[in-house]
C-alpha cells in the first residue's frame, strides 16, 4: 500500500503544472559531464566537463541561449568552448523532455598540439520542476562536426526566474 501511494504522490507530482518555460521566463543552468574519450589518448581516463548556461524564453516552450564549457585542465589537455542554442520544450507539466541544436567554437590545447574548431550539436533531454523555480536535467548530444563520434551526456541543475 505505501509503495501504491508513493507512485501515486510522484506521478502527481510529475503532472502538476508548471511555468517555467513561459515566455519571457529566463533560465540559468549548470551541468556537467563525465566523459572518457578513446581516440584522444590524454582522455583514457574519464574527466569532467562544467558548463554554466542561460536561455530567455521567446514564446512558450521555446528558449534562446548561450553557454561556455571547460573541461578541468589535466594530464597536458583542456577544452574551451563557446556556443549559442536553441531548445524547444515539449508539455506543461514538471516533467518535460526536450530538443536543442547547439553551433559553437571549440578550443582544445594538449601537450602536443592546439585547435580551434567548429561545432554543431543536436541532443536531446528531459527535465523535471521538482519545484516552481529549480529543475534537474539531463541530456545527450552528439558532435558532427568532430573528427571523432563524440557523444556527450550531460546532468545539470537549472534554476528559471
Amino acid at each position: 500500500m505505501k509503495k501504491l501511494l508513493f507512485l501515486a504522490l510522484l506521478v502527481a507530482g510529475c503532472l502538476s503544472g508548471y511555468t517555467q518555460t513561459e515566455k519571457g521566463s529566463w533560465i540559468i543552468s549548470l551541468q556537467g559531464n563525465y566523459i572518457s574519450d578513446p581516440h584522444t589518448p590524454n582522455l583514457l581516463k574519464p574527466n569532467l566537463k562544467i558548463k554554466p548556461a542561460a536561455h530567455w524564453m521567446i514564446i512558450d516552450n521555446l528558449g534562446l541561449g548561450a553557454s561556455f564549457l571547460s573541461t578541468l585542465p589535466d594530464a597536458g589537455f583542456y577544452s574551451l568552448e563557446t556556443a549559442l542554442f536553441v531548445r524547444k520544450y515539449f508539455g506543461k507539466y514538471a516533467v518535460k523532455p526536450y530538443i536543442e541544436m547547439t553551433p559553437g567554437i571549440k578550443h582544445t590545447n594538449t601537450s602536443w598540439h592546439s585547435t580551434n574548431d567548429f561545432i554543431l550539436r543536436p541532443g536531446a533531454g528531459i527535465i523535471y520542476w521538482f519545484h516552481k523555480k529549480v529543475g534537474i536535467d539531463t541530456n545527450i548530444n552528439l558532435d558532427l562536426l568532430s573528427k571523432y563520434t563524440e557523444w556527450n551526456w550531460n546532468f545539470g541543475l537549472n534554476v528559471s526566474f
